[in-house]
């Protein structure tokens, strides 16, 4: 069930003014603390983008850099799928 104030989930992002999007300490740990901000909130924070220089990124979710729950379901998903392919 979504929050009554109808917000379904969460994005963050911000730049590296150095340019490089390596995320710092910092950046995970703030991450993790919105991650079990929104389970309790029931909002999932859905990835964490690191923008730099010269079109260079940082996903936190892509780059399996935090357990994202949503990352869980969809490896959960993506295994019943093999399993289905494979005859298991």
């Amino acid at each position: 069930m979504a929050p009554p104030w109808g917000i379904s989930l969460a994005l963050d992002s911000h730049n590296h003014p150095t340019g490089e999007p390596a995320p710092s300490i910092d950046d995970l740990d703030i991450t993790r603390e919105l991650i079990q901000a929104g389970e309790y909130l029931k909002i999932p924070v859905l990835d964490h983008i690191i923008i730099g220089h010269d079109d260079k990124f940082v996903s936190m979710l892509r780059d399996e850099l935090l357990d994202f729950p949503q990352r869980g379901a969809r490896k959960m998903h993506e295994n019943d799928e093999s399993s289905q392919n494979s005859g298991i």
